[in-house]
């Protein structure tokens, strides 16, 4: 009796726990093949977007150097707006008047990337890295030579540039001669380097790979540190303060939060708005902000309180698929898809994260 009772048990059981499992390795297989290449969503269209929206071109990418000069005119260091196969450098009141510095690119290139004062643009079309200084207008750009595979490249502090490639595993440190200075093998190939001077005159300097969604810290000194998975896909990356990397997991609608101080290492991770795209740190109200092309939004999450705390969110233009935050507060989007390039004022800002 007890095993004709128990029997019809077991075997449902057994039933349920091989269709928990079958759906769990689904589950697995569609979140593997859904892993890395992440692409930004498409945005419905706009519904009052904050701040001041200026007539622009289709934005690929913007990014931003400090300068320490002060007898330059450009305000808040420098903004770099790239456009197709323009690099418009200025600040804000340049590139509205059309008053901006202009830099052919080949429309191929990587995303622009800024330390030490200047934008590296890879032009691997002609074998070289051109730097724009912004502080220095009137004096022509510099063009680093370098070798065939070089596709990626980051200014460094003191001069010179690390440059990667997209399709080898490996980087190289030159000077602004093209003196090839030294060169280590990485763990795969590099879609992007970023670097962050750091107050100890070294720089900190990471590489992402889109393909299979990772970020690795390099040493200038020479050598590869350690390799760690970005979410699901990863979106756009920036530094935030003494070393801290912000990420947008795309694919996984979060916000990764990594520290670099001696090696690589996930310190924090946060929900965000559908399909996070990039990310920036602000440092006078020292948040971290991320636009979400999904829901045509940015915003601003508390980072010190072990737990990220959401503080403020704005509405944006569409396919807002780059973001920085300038020295005074304001927020500058870019639109992907031609919607314009937003400003978004200190006093807006402000009321949006108290």
């Amino acid at each position: 009796m007890n095993k004709r009772v128990f029997l019809p048990v077991v075997v449902v059981a057994s039933f349920i726990l091989t269709g928990c499992s079958q759906d769990m390795i689904e589950q697995g297989e569609e979140q593997r093949n859904s892993m890395g290449n992440a692409e930004p969503a498409a945005s419905p269209e706009a519904t009052d977007p904050a701040g001041e929206v200026i007539e622009f071109d289709p934005i690929d990418d913007i990014d931003l150097v400090t300068s320490t000069h002060t007898d330059t005119e450009i305000k808040d260091g420098g903004i770099g707006v790239r456009t197709g196969d323009k690099l418009f450098v200025g600040d804000v009141d340049m590139l509205t008047s059309g008053k901006a510095r202009e830099t052919a690119i080949d429309p191929d290139a990587a995303d622009i990337s800024a330390n030490a004062g200047k934008f590296a643009v890879a032009r691997a079309d002609h074998n070289e890295v051109e730097l724009v200084d912004p502080s220095a207008p009137s004096n022509p750009n510099t063009i680093v030579p370098v070798g065939d595979d070089v596709t990626v490249a980051a200014p460094l502090f003191g001069g010179g540039i690390i440059a990667g490639s997209d399709t080898e595993e490996r980087v190289w440190i030159y000077a602004e001669d093209g003196t090839e200075l030294d060169t280590f093998t990485v763990a795969r190939p590099s879609d992007y380097l970023l670097a962050q001077e750091q107050t100890d005159d070294d720089d900190r300097v990471v590489r992402i790979n889109r393909f299979d969604t990772t970020i690795q810290d390099l040493h200038v000194e020479g050598r590869q540190g350690g390799t760690l998975r970005v979410g699901l896909g990863v979106g756009k990356v920036a530094f935030g303060e003494n070393g801290m990397v912000l990420a947008a997991d795309a694919t996984g609608n979060r916000m990764l939060v990594y520290t670099t101080d001696e090696v690589v290492r996930l310190h924090q991770m946060v929900p965000t708005d559908g399909s996070p795209w990039d990310v920036a740190w602000d440092s006078k109200r020292r948040l971290a902000w991320v636009s979400s092309t999904e829901t045509n939004t940015v915003t601003a999450y508390d980072l010190s309180q072990g737990v990220p705390l959401e503080k403020g969110k704005l509405n944006t233009v569409a396919d807002a698929q780059s973001l920085i935050v300038l020295e005074d507060g304001s927020l500058v989007l870019g639109s992907a898809s031609g919607d314009g390039l937003q400003v978004i004022d200190p006093a807006t800002v402000d009321s949006a994260t108290n």
